[in-house]
C-alpha cells in the first residue's frame, strides 16, 4: 500500500528540482524556443524589393520551397550527406576495428597497414614541413628584396 505524500514532503522535493532545472529551462526557452518561434513567425511574413520585412501573413515563402531550384538544392544536399556518411563509415569502421583485432595481417587488410594514419600523426613530419615552408618563404622574401635593390 502506498503512503500518501504530505505537502511538506512535496515542497521539500519540488524546491531542489526547480533550483536545479530552472536555470536550464530558462536558457532553453531563450536560446532555443524563442528563436524558433521567431523564425516560424518570420516565415509567414513577406518582404519588399529591398528585403525589408513586411508583417503581412502570406504562404508564398512555402510555395517557393517547392520550386525546381530548391528541389535541386535539396537533392544536392542529400547526395552530399549520403557520400559523407558513406566515406565516414568506410574510413571509420576499419580504423576502429583494426586495433581491436589480434592478427596483424587482418588489420593490414582493413587499414592499409596504418601507413597513412602513421604519417598524419607523426610530429616530426609536420615540423619538417613547417620549417621547410618557412625556409621557402624566407628565400622568396630575399629574392624579392634582392631584385628590388633594397638588399
Amino acid at each position: 500500500m502506498r503512503r500518501k505524500t504530505t505537502k511538506q514532503e512535496l515542497r521539500s522535493n519540488t524546491i531542489p528540482a526547480i533550483v536545479t532545472v530552472g536555470p536550464v529551462a530558462v536558457l532553453l526557452l531563450f536560446l532555443v524556443v524563442a528563436p524558433l518561434l521567431f523564425v516560424a513567425v518570420m516565415s509567414f511574413c513577406r518582404t519588399d524589393e529591398y528585403y525589408n520585412v513586411i508583417y503581412q501573413f502570406t504562404t508564398v515563402n512555402y510555395y517557393k520551397l517547392l520550386s525546381l531550384d530548391y528541389m535541386k538544392i535539396y537533392g544536392q544536399s542529400l547526395l552530399i550527406a549520403f557520400i559523407t556518411t558513406l566515406l565516414c563509415v568506410l574510413i571509420g569502421y576499419p580504423l576502429y576495428h583494426c586495433p581491436h583485432t589480434k592478427q596483424k595481417e587482418e588489420a593490414a587488410l582493413y587499414a592499409g597497414d596504418y601507413s597513412v594514419l602513421d604519417k598524419l600523426t607523426d610530429q616530426n613530419l609536420w615540423l619538417e614541413n613547417i620549417f621547410r615552408k618557412q625556409r621557402v618563404a624566407e628565400q622568396a622574401v630575399n629574392a624579392i628584396t634582392y631584385r628590388s635593390g633594397t638588399g
